[in-house]
């Protein structure tokens, strides 16, 4: 089976008071003063880049300043919303502590000192590096890890170079990787960025950890909140008593890492009590006739000795989701990169809703559609001298020669990477030097597992180029950081993504930079022609990738962009309306009939078309031939998760909050208004244990290792017993991003750096500490 990239990729509002404000703080005032009208001389287009769902904005200009931010209501993908963190891009933009210019590391890496250089000087700096790491150690020994809308234009770059397969989407392997290649192998489709989940038409929705409210991605929440509305059934199971949990109807608090168990039992209850969809199953599924007896064994009281979850209640909610089928789903996490058996979970899960029939259905999973839009008019960067280089060398690439992996796994990983995998072969310099590393856009000691490793690995490095639009910890280590100007500031070649609604939008400047900043397409140009690459890097900035790109779309489909802001195919057919009395299947035949005539079809099954899936039987592989042909468990297996070695060691869990992205965003002067410091939730009965009081200034302890800023303690039963919560991307230690400089914990110090066999992805949730009083 051969898997490309894109192949792989496609297959697949309450909560805010922030939300389309109608008046807004000036972007260069303390964020306290009195709100304003504001009246804009400008208003220009763009997608967000503060998350990377990347929702359609306009911007609203005034004097030459932003003043507000606001969703595009021509979208499909966010309907005119915003979120929290949407509208506080304009203080990204306004961060005084943004990068403002080229700078050069003078002093020792770690320490932050840097001397300011032209933006001719970096690129000289930057190609000379490069040129000397290719002649040692040959054009295989740089590497890249990327995240964001400029991957296209850094990844080019990389191949221009003679980069090979050593690069790395960190949202692969540190996050959706083991979900999406669990779902591969059944569906033959991973979900992707934007999950397929038809949420609005959902009758019955179990969410396993997937804390959709503090994830806070906007469509994904509308849908949701439209489905509480049509009086949707929602069970939320996490060990943690989230803001989604609180708008379920069932709340089930699950012991960590045994959510496997849990839907092997809930499978179980649907093959042992015949309440499969019978009719999908037959004629679109393989390996049923192999699960019934595999699967006798996951008893609902089996279940309830692993998961806490009483059998009874296992036994009502596999009966209650049964009996909405197909208009149902289980929704599996986002993050699944957790306890090293997460994509035989992700299979488990993919198995029941494939048991329920809820593939192309309304209510379950969708079809995703896709605006083609035209590329750039550039040369095939294939044909440039290192990457002609690196052809001849042929060398084998450094992640796959460190795993043992599943053949279709690896055919994955050559196309996303694994980058913790990928920082290890770094560290070990094996299976051969890797001697330049490229951090765009994500900071690696923020997103692995032991992140004094991570530092470990960039002192092996003979070049180190770090792109930001801010002086993140990792800049600290970079011999060269070039500053990307923010979305506020820059023009982006249209971007389509697969989503049920097809869409395309874009990108152009509100302001001019306000700091010595480029673009990434101007930052890689000036690199490449120093590098002698000039001819495969045509245009000087993401304007002329842009336009580009705009001249070769048809002129209708052009000018309705550049007048909206972005394209869709419509008009798009209402959702069933499951509110009232009216009979579900009523409403939902209406809104099919709709879509018969609509231009495109999220729901081919639903509507009677043939459809073959990108398997090895061309169905659903309830039993995978693949794995079982190299040696892996054909069908999902339950793993006990681990356990503590000494007393009073808790695990450690993290996650999201609503305001904030990753470790992206605990700068910004708005955000930090809502939420400026993580705390440690801990049980009652476990904070007596060791005498912690309901904020006390404690520390975590693993090993030598001990956190060196007091956080306050969470007293709270809305964790389980045993395990601890902080959110993620805190702990920060720069001292050029001085709002949340040494505020908080990092989990990255603390969580565990371990790997699942089939996937490669990171598992970070098996790390044990205690806890001290400051």
């Amino acid at each position: 089976m051969q898997i490309k990239r894109r192949t792989f990729l496609k297959g697949a509002l309450a909560g805010s008071a922030l939300l389309s404000l109608p008046l807004v703080f000036d972007s260069k005032a303390d964020a306290r003063e009195k709100l304003k009208p504001y009246k804009p001389d400008k208003v220009t287009f763009n997608f967000c880049e503060m998350c990377f769902w990347n929702c359609t904005e306009k911007v609203f200009v005034n004097d030459g300043k932003v003043r507000k931010l606001e969703g595009n209501d021509k979208s499909p993908v966010n309907f005119g919303k915003l979120c929290a963190k949407g509208q506080a891009g304009i203080k990204t933009l306004y961060d005084d502590n943004r990068l403002k210019t080229p700078l050069i590391r003078v002093g020792k890496r770690g320490e932050g000192k840097w001397k300011k250089v032209s933006w001719e000087e970096a690129f000289e700096f930057a190609a000379k590096k490069f040129k000397e790491v290719i002649d040692k150690y040959g054009p295989e020994s740089i590497a890249l890890e990327m995240h964001g809308t400029g991957e296209p234009a850094i990844h080019r770059l990389f191949e221009a170079l003679g980069g090979t397969t050593n690069f790395a989407v960190p949202a692969y392997s540190q996050c959706r990787g083991s979900r999406d290649v669990g779902f591969y192998y059944t569906f033959g489709a991973a979900l992707g960025g934007v999950e397929p989940l038809d949420l609005s038409n959902s009758r019955y929705i179990i969410l396993l950890g997937r804390d959709i409210t503090e994830s806070l991605h906007v469509s994904e929440l509308y849908h949701f909140s439209k489905a509480i509305g049509n009086k949707a059934k929602i069970v939320y199971v996490d060990p943690r008593y989230t803001h989604t949990a609180a708008k379920a109807d069932r709340y089930l608090q699950i012991k960590p890492g045994t959510d496997t168990a849990f839907v092997l039992a809930l499978i179980n209850v649907m093959v042992t009590e015949d309440l499969i969809n019978h009719d999908f199953v037959d004629k679109y599924t393989v390996g049923y006739d192999k699960l019934k007896p595999h699967i006798a064994k996951y008893t609902p009281q089996w279940a309830q000795k692993q998961t806490g979850i009483k059998a009874e209640e296992i036994i009502q909610i596999a009966r209650e989701i049964s009996s909405f089928a197909p208009n149902c789903i289980i929704v599996p996490p986002r993050r699944s990169a957790r306890y090293g058996n997460d994509t035989q979970f992700a299979r488990a899960v993919a198995i029941a809703n494939a048991l329920l029939g809820n593939w192309f259905q309304p209510g379950g999973f969708f079809k995703p559609n896709k605006i083609k839009v035209p590329k750039a008019n550039m040369p095939d960067v294939e044909k440039s001298k290192y990457a002609q280089l690196a052809h001849q060398r042929n060398a084998a690439n450094a992640v796959l020669a460190l795993t043992n992996l599943p053949t279709i796994t690896r055919e994955i990983v050559g196309v996303l990477g694994l980058d913790n995998v990928l920082w290890e072969a770094i560290r070990t310099q094996k299976p051969y030097p890797i001697k330049a590393m490229i951090s765009y856009a994500t900071n690696p000691l923020f997103h692995n597992g032991d992140s004094n490793k991570i530092k470990e690995a960039m002192n092996k490095l003979d070049f180190y180029m770090v792109v930001d639009i801010l002086p993140w910890e990792h800049t600290l280590y970079a011999d060269v950081v070039f500053p990307e100007s923010t979305y506020l500031e820059m023009y982006a070649p249209p971007k389509s993504k697969s989503w049920k609604y097809p869409y395309a939008h874009f990108r152009e400047p509100a302001v001019d930079p306000i700091y010595d900043t480029r673009d990434i397409w101007a930052i890689v140009h000036g690199i490449a022609k120093h590098m002698g690459l000039g001819e495969f890097f045509p245009f000087k900035d993401a304007k002329g990738v842009l336009y580009s790109s705009l001249n070769r779309m048809p002129k209708d489909q052009r000018d309705k962009l550049l007048k909206d802001g972005v394209i869709s195919l419509g008009p798009i057919p209402e959702d069933a309306d499951l509110s009232g009395d009216i009979d579900p299947k009523v409403a939902y035949q209406k809104m099919l009939d709709a879509y018969k005539k609509a231009p495109f079809n999220p729901y081919p099954i639903a509507l009677g078309e043939d459809v073959n899936f990108n398997t090895g039987s061309g169905k659903i592989d309830i039993y995978s031939d693949f794995l079982a042909e190299d040696g892996f468990d054909p069908l999902p297996n339950y793993t006990p998760p681990n356990k503590p070695k000494k007393q009073n060691e808790f695990r450690l869990v993290f996650g999201r909050v609503a305001v904030h992205t990753h470790a992206r965003t605990q700068n910004n002067e708005w955000l930090l208004e809502h939420y400026d410091d993580n705390n440690v939730w801990i049980n009652p009965q476990d904070a007596k244990s060791i005498n912690i009081k309901d904020g006390d200034k404690v520390v975590l302890v693993k090993g030598n290792l001990k956190s060196p800023y007091p956080v306050k303690a969470k007293v709270t039963d809305k964790i389980i017993q045993g395990t601890i919560f902080i959110a993620h991307g805190w702990g920060r230690f720069s001292p050029y991003t001085t709002r949340c400089y040494k505020k908080g914990v990092s989990d990255a110090e603390f969580c565990s750096n371990d790997t699942d066999p089939l996937s490669g992805a990171a598992a970070f949730q098996n790390s044990f500490v205690s806890i001290e009083k400051a």
